[in-house]
């Protein structure tokens, strides 16, 4: 679910029991987490990009991975 999809801020508010117009409204950087056996929370977005291990991911290797798949 994400973005400004009328359906999917439908939903939300419905299972936020929060009016549409909050849903649609909401800051960008924020987000509602559901999660089974609590009330809903709105939290901020985690940020990928800023991750440590995410951008080492990325990075530019001195030394090539080894192969792991031998070719027949």
């Amino acid at each position: 679910m994400g973005g400004m999809d009328i359906d999917t801020c439908r939903n939300i508010a419905q299972r936020w029991n929060k009016p549409l117009s909050t849903v649609m409204n909401m800051p960008l950087e924020q987000v509602v987490v559901f999660r089974r056996g609590s009330a809903p929370f709105v939290s901020r977005r985690y940020q990928t990009f800023d991750d440590p291990l995410y951008k080492e991911l990325f990075e530019e290797r001195e030394t090539p991975r080894k192969k792991i798949f031998k070719k027949n």
